[in-house]
């Protein structure tokens, strides 16, 4: 009896720390992932190439130790929702297509640097399931708390450069960010993301002040940073992020329990933030831009000296309500009741403001023709000017929608090729405002990957949302339903925010996202049913050759993600180092140094033409002009849609007297960007330079030239290719689809134009 006894206890025992060792495994890649977070926002948003590419590395070698857990032998193996491999499976499509654009894109460079962002974003997404999924119980609490941490986190650094501009952490961080401009961004270096990120982890913190289960001093606690997140979001003057809190809090209110005790410390918080946001928004010293360090600190001391009390009025308040929860009994009547009241007051609200708005336009048609204006409008936006968050300008979003959408009309199905806006808004724009994105994510992916990857890409996202509230709905109630309610509300709220932005190019926006989802797809792994043992016996020993070659796969993909990210971001960082070598001397020695590693950094990327605009550069300092054209020519030959190559290749045949090929890279510059005002100039210019010239070297070597598309200068582009050639190099053979002459707009005037190194609209 003994003996038989004891058989149920060594075989539970024997699968046990398989199984506690794959819990403790996924739980500390879980903690790392949320590290590679907090470090893609604390640099810069990891939009940079190099912050970009040791993102992807990190993440790649998670994701490759995710993969070495999940195939230890007798341990438990990952697994999802229904439906959640397929939406894991439509964002890896999404990045091989975003590859694929390479055979037609116009912007090599940005198709690079967009493919390595979607090979990001996949593994990061597919990593967090499989670390949610092996991590066992909590994990989704895990990950809220996690997020929770790194939004507060992320607020405190930003805040601070408001309150306290002059302190040096340990004489080496500076939290001056507001030096240059008041409006908070810092550290993902722009107001809005950084809006977003306060609005993911408000909902966390909202269902920590209600969860009663939860002990005061966490719940007060989940207060304090309430307030926090509250205050900085508000001063980011981030209008976007203001509709993405309302939706992700209206999410967790109807999905949540404790619906009215969500709503009320809503209403707390908002009421004590109100006095510190009234001085933020209303001292020039901290609306201000430029302003002196020394007037700074004093107004950031006294709005410090408004929140700390604040604060503590708040932690009291909270206080008396969490001893009051006891005493007070609601019935389902009571309840409601007070949402009948709540609803009353909304519809009035709203009708008083429709009233206002009626009569200071003259009635409904009126209001309606002023709220379409003001929003279509090409104006300046008052970017740093707090009174922006009541307006309803678009923020000149109106006009990029309108190029977006003049693009995808003329290549609907396969884009102009993934990271490309650049080139098309300068081909339809008719102002001078530059943009990179048209600051609507929906409306990037459709441009620059045409429908076929609109479907996979809006197709990953809606997926995962639709899995993530299907798991939701099937939990039972408890704390993990709850806070997979915020994490859900994570997920909405950025797809919401992305209408209006571009946060898919925001790394550090859209990762806490992709991990938000990945988690809340995840169901608890299992272990290896009777069906598939004949595959396990093919995987069961650490020395399988099988089990070994799956972990080398995933190694060689791993290895390829990373060196994809690197080589980019290592050619920029030796075509700067050749920049600084040159700088403005003229020692041969170190010119000639500078030269080589140009030449490095135009082979270790050979699609950019950066390091070739370098090179140029160096060789016109050299006085070798001759140099200059062929790598400008080599420039323009990588990159025919580039307006800068063919400005620069103008230029340095102007200074070899070649009339001819000067004015057919001035041409060719026009075509490439029709409103520019360099452009312009260069076309008169070559006006008044024609001659008669008989043979021209740059107009033979030129890829205009030898196509024959030679058009007036002055003139505006004709219904073809702006190229002027039926198939640019590096199209591999794929002629572009015709672009017909943008259609005239009105001219943005010269203040909405943007602030240099700044996102060009808030």
């Amino acid at each position: 009896m003994q003996a038989v006894a004891s058989q149920p206890t060594r075989a539970a025992g024997a699968t046990t720390p398989a199984l506690s060792d794959a819990h403790r495994d996924g739980r500390r890649v879980q903690i790392a992932l949320l590290l590679v977070v907090l470090y893609g926002i604390f640099r810069n948003g990891a939009t940079g190439l190099d912050a970009a590419a040791w993102t992807i590395t990190l993440a790649a070698l998670l994701g490759l130790a995710v993969v070495a857990v999940s195939l230890r032998p007798g341990g438990p193996r990952p697994r999802t929702a229904r439906g959640g491999r397929v939406g894991l499976a439509l964002l890896a499509a999404f990045a091989l297509w975003s590859g694929l654009t390479f055979l037609w894109t116009v912007e090599p460079s940005g198709t690079w640097r967009e493919l390595n962002r979607a090979v990001l974003y996949a593994i990061v997404a597919a990593t967090a399931m499989a670390a949610a999924s092996l991590a066992g119980d909590r994990a989704i609490e895990r990950t809220a708390l996690g997020l929770l941490a790194v939004a507060t986190l992320t607020a405190l650094w930003a805040i601070a450069g408001k309150l306290i501009p002059g302190v040096t952490l340990f004489g080496l961080v500076d939290l001056d960010h507001t030096r240059d401009l008041a409006r908070l961004r810092a550290p993902l270096g722009y107001w809005n993301a950084l809006a977003l990120i306060c609005v993911l982890g408000i909902p966390i913190g909202l269902r920590l002040t209600t969860d009663r289960a939860r002990s005061p001093r966490v719940r007060l606690g989940a207060l304090a940073i309430l307030f926090l997140l509250a205050t900085t979001q508000l001063m980011t003057y981030s209008r976007g992020g203001i509709l993405a809190l309302v939706v992700s809090i209206g999410l967790l209110t109807a999905l949540g329990p404790h619906r009215l005790r969500t709503l009320i410390v809503v209403a707390v918080v908002a009421a004590c933030a109100a006095p510190g946001l009234v001085y933020a928004f209303e001292t020039d010293a901290l609306v201000g831009n430029g302003v002196p360090l020394d007037t700074r600190e004093s107004a950031g001391l006294k709005l410090l000296a408004i929140l700390v009390p604040c604060l503590l009025a708040l932690l009291a308040i909270g206080w008396g309500l969490l001893r009051s929860e006891d005493r007070v009994r609601w019935t389902a009547a009571q309840s409601r009741r007070v949402w009948r009241i709540v609803g009353v007051l909304a519809v009035s609200a709203a009708f008083v403001g429709a009233c206002v708005a009626m009569a200071e336009h003259g009635g409904p048609r009126g209001a309606l023709d002023w709220a379409t204006s003001s929003f279509t409008e090409e104006a300046k936006d008052e970017q740093f000017d707090p009174s922006r968050v009541v307006t309803a300008n678009s923020g000149n979003r109106w006009t990029w929608w309108k190029e977006a959408a003049g693009g995808l009309r003329d290549r609907p199905l396969g884009g102009w090729g993934a990271g490309s806006f650049p080139v098309v808004h300068k081909l339809y724009r008719d102002d001078q405002l530059s943009v990179v994105q048209p600051h609507s994510v929906p409306l990037q992916f459709l441009v620059e990957t045409g429908v076929v990857g609109g479907l996979l890409a809006l197709g990953a996202i809606f997926t995962l949302l639709g899995v993530g509230y299907l798991r939701v709905r099937d939990m039972r109630p408890g704390r993990e339903r709850e806070l997979g309610v915020t994490l859900l509300a994570a997920g909405v709220a950025w797809t919401v925010h992305g209408i209006f932005d571009w946060d898919w190019s925001l790394p550090g926006a859209t990762l806490p996202m992709m991990v938000a989802m990945g988690t809340l797809v995840a169901l608890p792994a299992r272990a290896v049913p009777p069906r598939e043992r004949s595959v396990e016996a093919l995987l069961g020993s650490s020395a399988s050759p099988g089990r070994w070659g799956l972990v080398a796969l995933a190694a060689l993909l791993a290895a390829a993600a990373i060196g994809s990210a690197q080589l980019p971001a290592r050619a920029e960082s030796v075509a700067a180092e050749a920049e600084t070598i040159a700088g403005d001397r003229q020692d041969p020695v170190a010119l000639e140094q500078a030269a080589a590693r140009a030449d490095l950094a135009a082979r270790l990327d050979p699609v950019s033409v950066r390091p070739l605009f370098v090179a140029a550069a160096i060789a016109q300092g050299r006085g070798r002009l001759i140099e200059a054209r062929r790598l400008l020519l080599d420039a323009v030959d990588r990159q025919p849609y580039s307006a800068e190559a063919w400005y620069r290749l103008a230029l340095v045949a102007l200074a070899l007297a070649d009339f001819e090929g000067f004015q057919d890279a001035a041409t060719r510059a026009l075509r490439n960007d029709p409103s520019s005002g360099t452009a312009l100039g260069l076309a008169r210019r070559a006006e008044l330079a024609r001659t008669p010239t008989s043979a021209s070297a740059t107009a033979t070597g030129t890829p205009l030239a030898a196509a024959g598309a030679v058009a007036p200068v002055g003139v505006a582009p004709a219904p073809t290719d702006p190229t002027g050639a039926a198939a640019p190099t590096g199209a591999a053979g794929v002629a572009p689809t015709p672009v017909p002459t943008p259609t005239p707009a009105p001219t943005v005037t010269p203040d909405a134009v943007a602030t240099p190194g700044l996102p060009a609209s808030p």
